[in-house]
C-alpha cells in the first residue's frame, strides 16, 4: 500500500525554514569577516556567493513542499471517499494518479502523443548501448575521456523492450534498421499520432482491456506521474499501418528508403484507425473549414474524435506549453495532422501537436495559399476530420 506521511512533510518544511534562518545568520557573519579581511590579500567573497545559492535552493525547496501540502489538502478534501491519506488504499491512489484523458494535463510538456517520441527514445537507447560497449576494454582513466551518455529509466527500458518486440513481430531484428524506420516518424507520423491519441482516449477507462488486446500497458510512470505509453503505442500504430512501406524499403541490405511516403491521407484515416482498433470506424471529412462552429456541430452529432490536416497555419501556445509563445505562418509542403481537443476561451480550436497544446490562430490563412502551383481551395487533403466507431 502507498504510504504518505503529511506530518513528515510539515516537519521537513519547519527544518528547512530553520536552515534558511541559519544561512541568513552565517551570511551576516561572513559579511563581517569580508570587511575585516578587506586589507588582506585573500578573497572569501565566494563563500558569500555559495551561501546565497544554498539559501535560494532551500527557499525553492520549501516552496515546493508548501505547494505540495496545499495540493494534498485539496485532494483529500475533494476525494470521493473522503478521509485522510493514511486511510486510503491502493484503489484510492490509483484513482487519483491515473490520467483521465491525453489532454487533461500536461506532464513534462506531454499533451497528447509527440510523433518524434519513439525515435528520440530509441536513439537514446542505442547511444547508451554503444557508450557502454565502448567502455568495456578501457581503463577507468581512458573511459573518463568518453562523453557522458545518460542511461534509461526503468520505464524507458520497458518501452524500448516493447518497441523491439513490435519490430520483431514484423520480422525486423536489426536495431539499426529499427532506428532508421523510426526516424520517419519524426516527419511523417503526425497522422499516426492522431490515431494514437484516439486510441488513448477510447481505452482510458479500461486499461486492462487495452493490455489484454495489445500485450503492453496503456499507462506508464514518468516524472512521478502516470501517463500514456505514447512511444510504444505510436510505434505500434505506425508499424500496423505501413506494411507496404516496410516491405518496399527493408531488404537484405537493410533500410533502403526507395519509397519515402508513410504518411496518412485523409481518405485513409478511418481505415487505418479501424485496422488498429479492430472495429469499424467511420469518418466525416469537411474540407477547407477550420471553424469552431463546424467542430461543435459534428461533435454534437456523436463523433468521438476530431483532427485537422493543414498546409499553412498559425498557432498560439496555450496552457502550460513551454515550447514558445507563438508559431507564425507555419508552412509545410506535405501538410500536418493535429488532434483537435476542444475549443478555447477565445472560441478557437485547441490542438495537440508534437505533444504540446496550441490554439489555432488566423484561420483565414487556412487553405488559401498555393503549394506547387496548386491553389489550396482545389486541394482535397486540407480538412477537419471526425471519427467515431460504428
Amino acid at each position: 500500500m502507498f504510504a504518505f506521511d503529511k506530518e513528515l512533510f510539515r516537519s521537513s518544511s519547519g527544518k528547512i525554514n530553520e536552515s534558511i534562518s541559519q544561512a541568513n545568520a552565517v551570511s551576516g557573519q561572513v559579511d563581517e569577516v569580508i570587511g575585516l579581511a578587506s586589507g588582506l590579500e585573500v578573497d572569501i567573497s565566494g563563500i558569500k556567493s555559495d551561501i546565497t545559492s544554498i539559501k535560494s535552493d532551500l527557499e525553492s525547496l520549501n516552496g515546493y513542499i508548501t505547494n505540495t501540502l496545499t495540493l494534498l489538502d485539496e485532494l483529500e478534501a475533494n476525494h470521493e471517499g473522503g478521509g485522510n491519506f493514511e486511510d486510503w488504499d491502493d484503489e484510492d491512489w490509483e484513482e487519483l494518479l491515473m490520467p483521465t484523458s491525453p489532454f487533461a494535463i500536461e506532464v513534462d510538456g506531454e499533451y497528447g502523443a509527440a510523433q518524434g517520441g519513439p525515435y528520440e527514445l530509441f536513439k537514446a537507447y542505442l547511444e547508451y548501448k554503444e557508450n557502454i560497449k565502448a567502455r568495456e576494454n578501457l581503463s577507468p582513466g581512458e573511459a573518463s575521456n568518453l562523453p557522458f551518455v545518460p542511461g534509461l529509466t526503468e520505464t524507458e527500458e520497458m518501452q524500448v523492450e516493447t518497441i523491439i518486440q513490435l519490430f520483431n513481430e514484423k520480422g525486423i531484428e536489426d536495431e539499426s534498421v529499427m532506428l532508421e524506420v523510426l526516424e520517419y516518424t519524426k516527419g511523417q507520423a503526425c497522422g499516426h499520432a492522431v490515431i494514437t491519441n484516439y486510441v488513448c482516449e477510447l481505452y482510458t477507462d479500461d486499461p486492462e482491456a487495452f493490455e489484454e488486446k495489445y500485450g503492453y500497458p496503456l499507462f506508464v510512470e514518468k516524472y512521478g506521474h502516470m501517463t500514456y505509453n505514447y512511444e510504444a503505442i505510436l510505434t505500434d500504430v505506425y508499424l500496423d499501418s505501413n506494411d507496404k512501406f516496410l516491405s518496399d524499403n527493408i531488404t537484405e541490405d537493410g533500410f533502403v528508403a526507395n519509397n519515402t511516403d508513410s504518411s496518412i491521407h485523409p481518405d485513409e484515416m478511418a481505415d487505418k484507425a479501424s485496422h488498429f482498433l479492430g472495429v469499424e470506424v467511420e469518418a466525416a471529412i469537411v474540407p477547407h473549414d477550420a471553424s469552431t462552429d463546424t467542430y461543435k456541430e459534428y461533435m454534437d452529432e456523436g463523433y468521438e474524435f476530431a483532427a485537422i490536416a493543414a498546409y499553412r497555419y498559425d498557432m498560439n501556445a496555450h496552457g502550460d506549453n513551454e515550447y514558445g509563445d507563438y508559431i507564425g505562418n507555419k508552412e509545410t509542403e506535405d501538410g500536418h495532422w493535429m488532434t483537435v481537443t476542444g475549443v478555447s476561451e477565445n472560441d478557437k480550436l485547441l490542438l495537440s501537436s508534437w505533444g504540446s497544446e496550441y490554439e489555432l490562430e488566423h484561420t483565414d490563412y487556412y487553405a488559401k495559399f498555393p503549394v506547387d502551383g496548386v491553389q489550396e481551395e482545389d486541394r482535397d487533403d486540407e480538412c477537419l476530420i471526425f471519427l467515431k466507431r460504428k
